[in-house]
């Protein structure tokens, strides 16, 4: 029998078991979570997981999430083997910027990035407010990749350039 990958995402309102109850669902149907990225955003959470199986297996945990009435949104979209393939990465970075919010703040530094040609893995930001004055303080991390080889113009110190010169006009770190 076949094996089908397909990507789960669902968003809806917090509540406890969230995970629980989905990931519970789709193993006992037999299917197999892989990759899965999970989080809570601002009284809400969101899942996106790689989910295998046999096709009838698959077609059935794609019915059951479609159809449970739990608050939460599920979307179900078929993922080709070859979409599931790692690269290998030849170049791989961290990063973190902290200050004080201002619209646009990810586009600016992920536009720096993807003028490198470097894809962005993850981003994770978030706000508070700051302990003195009033202002909402923004911080942003996640992690930059290219795949193969860098080209002979790859040069980190523009990119760096170019981020300090953001974050000056940004009053961010």
């Amino acid at each position: 029998m076949s094996t089908q990958n397909v990507v789960i995402s669902a968003f809806g309102p917090d509540r406890v078991g969230i995970v629980t109850d989905t990931t519970k669902m789709i193993t006992d149907a037999g299917g197999n979570i892989g990759d899965s990225r999970m989080s809570r955003l601002s009284g809400h959470f969101s899942m996106l997981m790689t989910v295998s199986g046999p096709a009838p297996t698959v077609a059935a945990i794609s019915e059951s999430l479609e159809g449970k009435d739990d608050g939460m949104v599920y979307k179900v979209a078929p993922c080709e083997p070859e979409d599931l393939v790692e690269e290998q990465e030849e170049f791989a970075a961290f990063f973190r910027l902290e200050g004080a919010d201002s619209p646009g703040l990810v586009s600016k530094v992920t536009a720096i990035f993807a003028d490198h040609a470097l894809s962005v893995d993850y981003i994770e930001t978030g706000q508070e407010s700051a302990p003195f004055g009033g202002t909402t303080l923004f911080s942003m991390d996640g992690r930059i990749t290219m795949s193969g080889p860098p080209p002979a113009t790859f040069d980190p110190d523009l990119i760096r350039d170019k981020l300090d010169d953001l974050a000056e006009a940004e009053n961010v770190d």
